[in-house]
Parts: C-alpha cells; sequence; structure tokens
C-alpha cells in the first residue's frame, strides 16, 4: 500500500512537469541532420521509439522528455509520433504508457547506433553523444550504456544540451536574462558579458548540500558535504568532469545542467583540467536533482573566485536560463541543517508551500533558529552565500538573529511574538532582505496571519509517512500485526494522524479520516492490554498534540469493548483505508480532479 501513495504522488509530479513543457529547437543541438549517415527508415524507427518512450521512463522526467522530443524531431522531423507528441505536450496533456515499447531495447538500440556514428564526421560524432547520453537515461543499470558514454565523454568532454532550447538565453524573463552580466565576484575576473576564463581562480571549493533519506515512517534531512576539485588531464583542450563515487542518473543530470549554465558565463572552460565532485559521506548511495545548485555555486567558485559562506546549505535544482527549480523534503532539509548548526538555508522560491506547511505543522521556532532563504534564481542565490555581501543585507542577516538569540538566551516564543521589537526587526528586515523568508513569514504571523490547511503535496506526503507502520495491517498480514508496531511509533503515528485529520487538503479529507480512525482504533486495543498502564503514562505526556481518545464512543459507537473485539475493529479499520487508497490509485479522473 505504501506503492499505492507513491503512485498518486508520482501521478501528481508528472502531470505538473509536464504542464511545463517547453517544445524544444532540435537546430540548437548543433547536429546538422542532412549529414547524418542513418537510412531514413532507421531514422523513422528511431524517432517513433524515442517519441513512444517518453511515456515508458520510470521516473517521469520534464528534462528527459524534452530531449526524447528534441532527438526524435532531429533524426526525422516529420515523424508523426514525435510531431503528435510534441503538439500534445505543449497544450500540457499527460503521458499515457506505451507497454509495447521497452526502454531497455530502446536505449540498446540508442548505443548501437551511437558507436556506428562515433567515428563519423563532427556532426555523426556530436549526435553519438546524444545517444549516448539518451541510452544511460532510459537505462541508468546497463553497463554497456554507461561504457559507452564514460568512453565518449573522456574524448569529448561531457554531452552538452545547452542549446536544447535554441536562443533560451536570449529570450529570458528580464530579471533574470542579465543574471551572467551582473555578476561581480572577484577584483581582475571579467565581469562584463561573459568571461574567457584561462585559469581556475580556486583549485578547490566546497559548499554544504542537503540531502533526505527515508527512514520508512519518515524522511531524515542531513548535510552533505560537497567539494569540487581540479585534476590536471592530459587532453589538452578538453575538461573532464566526473564523479568520485557513482551516483544517479538524476543527479548526472543536475551537474551536466549547471555545467552548461556555467558555459554561458565561460563559454571556453579551461583545457587539460578534470573538475572532481566528492562527498564528505563516500559510501550511501546518492541521485535527484537537488544539488543543482550546489553545484552551480561550486562552479562559480572556481571560475570566478567566489567565496562561499560555510554557516550556508543550500537545496535546489536549476535550469540552465539560470532559474532556481523545487525540490522534495524541504522540512526534513531544514531540520537537517539547524541539527548540524547552519545559520542559514537557500531553498527555491517555488518550494514556499512546503515552507507554509512546515510552520502548520511545527511552528514559528524553525524560522527562528536557521535563517531560511527562497530564492528564484541562480543570482540571488550568489548574492546570500558569498561572504562579501552587500553591507544593507549583511546588517539585515545579523539584525535577524538576534531574534534566535533571544530565544536561546530564555525568552518565551510568545513574548518575541508580541514584542513590539521583535515585530519591527522582523518587518525591517523582510524589506532590506526580501529572499529571507523566515523574517518575511515572522512578520506576516506576528500581524495575525497562520496557515490553515496543508498543500496536496503536504498532505500526501504526511499520508505515506502516516502508512509505513501499517503495512503489514494494509497488505492483509493479519489483525496481529498491530502487537509489532511499538509505543512509539503508536504515540507518533496518533500525533501526526491527529494533525492530518485537522489540516489536511480537502481533496483526500475521507483517506485523512480513514487513517485516524485506523490509528486511533488502534490505540483503544493497546489500552485493552494488560501492559496498558505504561502506554498511558506516554499518552499523558503527550495529552496537548492528540485529538478526542475515544474512538468507540464517539466514532463506531460499540458497546462490546474487549480485546478481541478492539482489535477486529482495528483491523476493519485498516480495511477502510485499503478501499481509500485503492480509489486513488485506480481512478484517474479522480487524480486530475486532485490536481484543480
Amino acid at each position: 500500500m505504501k506503492y499505492c501513495i507513491w503512485t498518486i504522488v508520482s501521478a501528481l509530479l508528472i502531470s505538473q512537469a509536464i504542464a511545463g513543457y517547453e517544445s524544444p529547437n532540435p537546430r540548437g543541438l548543433g547536429v546538422d541532420s542532412t549529414s547524418i549517415s542513418i537510412p531514413e527508415s532507421t531514422r523513422n524507427s528511431l524517432a517513433t521509439a524515442l517519441a513512444k518512450a517518453c511515456g515508458n521512463v520510470k521516473i517521469q522526467n520534464l528534462d528527459l522528455i524534452e530531449k526524447l522530443v528534441a532527438i526524435s524531431l532531429l533524426v526525422s522531423p516529420q515523424n508523426r509520433d514525435a510531431v503528435v507528441l510534441d503538439a500534445r505536450l505543449k497544450k500540457g496533456e499527460s503521458l499515457s504508457p506505451d507497454t509495447k515499447w521497452s526502454t531497455q531495447k530502446t536505449a540498446v538500440g540508442l548505443t548501437s547506433l551511437g558507436n556506428q556514428l562515433k567515428s563519423g564526421n563532427k556532426a555523426e560524432q556530436r549526435l553519438a553523444g546524444y545517444f549516448f547520453a539518451l541510452a544511460c537515461a532510459l537505462d541508468p543499470k546497463n553497463d554497456d550504456t554507461i561504457y559507452a558514454l564514460a568512453t565518449y565523454e573522456r574524448v569529448n568532454g561531457a554531452v552538452d544540451w545547452s542549446g536544447i532550447h535554441g536562443a533560451a538565453a536570449a529570450t529570458l524573463t528580464s530579471t533574470v536574462k542579465d543574471a551572467p552580466n551582473r555578476l561581480t565576484i572577484k577584483a581582475g575576473v571579467q565581469a562584463t558579458g561573459t568571461s574567457e576564463a584561462s585559469i581556475f581562480q580556486n583549485n578547490q571549493a566546497k559548499v554544504n548540500g542537503l540531502v533526505v533519506r527515508d527512514l520508512g515512517a519518515t524522511l531524515s534531512g542531513d548535510l552533505l558535504e560537497i567539494v569540487i576539485t581540479i585534476l590536471p588531464w592530459h587532453v589538452p583542450n578538453v575538461t573532464r568532469l566526473e564523479f568520485s563515487t557513482p551516483v544517479g542518473n538524476e543527479m548526472n543530470v543536475s551537474f551536466n545542467e549547471a555545467i552548461s549554465l556555467l558555459r554561458m558565463r565561460h563559454p571556453n572552460l579551461p583545457g587539460g583540467k578534470t573538475m572532481r565532485i566528492s562527498f564528505d559521506d563516500k559510501y550511501t548511495p546518492k541521485d535527484g536533482g537537488s544539488a543543482g545548485l550546489a553545484f552551480c555555486l561550486l562552479g562559480f567558485s572556481l571560475l570566478d573566485g567566489l567565496e562561499l559562506d560555510p554557516e550556508v546549505a543550500v537545496t535546489g535544482d536549476i535550469t540552465v536560463d539560470w532559474l532556481v527549480r523545487g525540490v522534495g523534503g524541504i522540512h526534513a532539509k531544514i531540520d537537517g541543517a539547524r541539527r548540524a548548526g547552519k545559520t542559514m538555508v537557500i531553498i527555491p522560491s517555488e518550494n514556499i508551500t512546503d515552507l507554509e506547511d512546515m510552520i502548520l505543522l511545527s511552528g514559528v521556532e524553525p524560522l527562528l533558529k536557521t535563517q531560511i532563504f527562497a530564492v528564484e534564481n541562480v543570482t540571488q542565490a550568489i548574492e546570500i552565500i558569498r561572504k562579501d555581501r552587500t553591507g544593507k543585507l549583511q546588517a539585515a542577516i545579523d539584525e535577524f538573529s538576534k531574534l534566535g538569540a533571544a530565544l536561546e538566551s530564555g525568552r518565551t516564543l510568545k513574548n518575541l511574538m508580541v514584542n513590539r521589537a521583535a515585530r519591527n526587526i522582523a518587518t525591517k528586515v523582510a524589506v532590506d532582505a526580501p529572499e529571507n523568508a523566515s523574517a518575511r513569514y515572522l512578520a506576516k504571523m506576528q500581524n495575525g496571519w497562520k496557515p490553515q490547511k496543508l498543500s496536496l503535496e503536504g498532505s500526501l506526503s504526511e499520508i505515506s509517512a502516516l502508512l509505513w507502520p501499517y503495512g503489514g495491517i494494509l497488505k492483509r498480514y493479519g489483525s496481529r500485526q498491530f502487537d509489532l508496531i511499538s509505543d512509539e511509533v503508536l504515540i507518533e503515528s496518533m500525533i501526526r494522524a491527529n494533525q492530518l485529520n485537522q489540516y489536511t487538503d480537502p481533496k483526500i479529507k475521507s483517506l485523512a479520516k480513514s487513517l485516524y480512525n485506523l490509528v486511533y482504533a488502534h490505540a483503544d486495543y493497546r489500552e485493552s492490554k494488560p501492559d496498558a498502564s505504561k502506554f498511558q503514562t506516554e499518552l499523558r505526556k503527550h495529552r496537548a498534540q492528540l485529538g478526542d481518545r475515544r474512538f468507540r464512543a464517539k466514532v463506531l459507537k460499540r458497546t462490546n469493548s474487549s480485546k478481541d473485539n478492539l482489535l477486529a475493529i482495528a483491523y476493519r479499520q485498516g480495511a477502510v483505508v485499503t478501499t481509500e487508497l485503492r480509489k486513488l490509485s485506480a481512478n484517474h479522473h479522480f487524480l486530475e480532479a486532485l490536481l484543480r
């Protein structure tokens, strides 16, 4: 059943991604299709396979979909499947899987064609790189595709997708399009137009990234130190890019996107060098696009001498147009940064609803302990993380830190919320540092604002965490599975269920209510056991966080309160939850209604 709820989440994210689809410009990839020695029939078959593959990738990634469409239109501009797919995606229509087409077979075909082209003319060599990159994205566990891409990049450098939207850099919004020109990072480094760096300004740089780990019942956020180091390489005119440990496909994509962005400012990266990314945690598997902003900032530190403040942690995906894109696990990541002692966190502005969810569930205290900055673009992130900030920004940061210090010194949170001086500080900082989301939301709450409901994504995330302990119940392994859940986990589930029942998005209220009933029926059964006094003692410690405990009398109107009957009641509530989950995961129209 845990799979069911994540199916819902995945479907939501897919639909949102397709809504932001931008039709690619195949000509921007720099390949003259007329000089490619592939028969027309093969081109047409390949274009169809790539178009069909868009609906079958396991992780529906908008970036990957646009690349598949771009290459399909490049090799066969008039292919019916590719043209129709592009038109449908531009209208925001969702993708439907096609079981007749295998992404693994498509990856094998791309690799085979790439191997035929890599020794041809320049256009064929460039196209071979695109084939290898797509093959690895479609089947990241295939050693042959990995080997083909790795050997290609050793000779030719990283595959460059920056031209996929043609002259996108020249048509950006006014707040972002001049970002490369506005950067003044280090004295002596060209800062107007794009700089032609011939040497790296730093040989090594480090930034604090943020990751989440799935602990089953919850997500745990942790700090991840990311280090980039410049090493010599024997090929004089090529800059090699590599990770010191294997990473997943999505992290590779985000790294390549960061490099494409850097090349907008530095078209000619210094050759004969290797840019190696390493991590303080060398052995845990890593994937996801949320390190894209961190990679980008590391690149600016190397190429422009940007000095990064070690007190700041960052998370966010990026695109080549300098925008910072939303990521997951914001609440857990902010908590991880706080536990690691970091005083500031940079998050994408697209995640502002996640911040409101955090305030609703955890209160205002996290805003005071860590200053949270929500940024729209890379330039804003640079201004916040650089050590030599503007005087106005640094003064605002120092001023707001006084509120956190007051809380640590014993001032009550209630006092800070009504204190006029504290209100003036928050209001002034929100004006002087508009990206400071901590100050902005604290000022709003001091003036009476508070969030009322969780976002839809936040509600689904809480439901997923709440489902985890009850997997054995929902899979019908037997009612005695309740006895395997510890008192600590049960009480935590009760608190979470009570919050969810109050604050969940109305679109999934029935599922939240059924989960609430399941958890509190479980609590009734637990209290009927001989050692109930220990459980009741723990309950009293959390009385303020728990809702109405009289589940039997108020919800089921049961008169027989024997232990076996209470166990049967709880088990039946599990069946109700299962029905609600099936309704969500099976009803396509209901999922569409969730998004409206």
